[in-house]
């Protein structure tokens, strides 16, 4: 049997994506969205770049609605979201869950420490420019 890699030997930044289990079949195997999408006759690398420039809620979307035509995925429908979000994730450049938040969390307000060197730098300026 061909694999992935028989496929297109070299690798692309949309492996991970491509790879990563979409649902399973009727008999319980993993099907991946390289699979998915080569059973709807769409060319899994041109798709997988095209939904890596999306925006992230319209790539999910997109990713659902080709997941929902490949009719034999099995257990799909209610996991569609959070299945969809995940898959999207794997692009490259989209952030990780834990990356969004982390930003989402960080405190865009300056630290003590930064305070304390800018307060320790301003004064040093001060004393060397008063000449003491």
């Amino acid at each position: 049997m061909a694999t992935t890699r028989d496929l297109r030997p070299s690798e692309t930044p949309f492996d991970r994506f491509l790879t990563a289990p979409a649902g399973d079949d009727p008999g319980g195997r993993a099907v991946s969205v390289l699979s998915v999408l080569a059973r709807l006759g769409v060319d899994p690398w041109e798709e997988a770049a095209s939904l890596s420039r999306m925006a992230p809620e319209r790539a999910r979307q997109h990713l659902a609605d080709l997941m929902q035509r490949q009719g034999d995925l099995v257990g799909v429908p209610g996991t569609l979201a959070a299945r969809t979000r995940h898959l999207i994730g794997l692009l490259p450049g989209a952030p990780s869950e834990a990356t969004a938040r982390t930003r989402r969390d960080a405190d865009p307000r300056p630290g003590l420490a930064t305070i304390v060197a800018v307060v320790i730098a301003v004064l040093a300026l001060a004393r060397w420019f008063m000449g003491a």
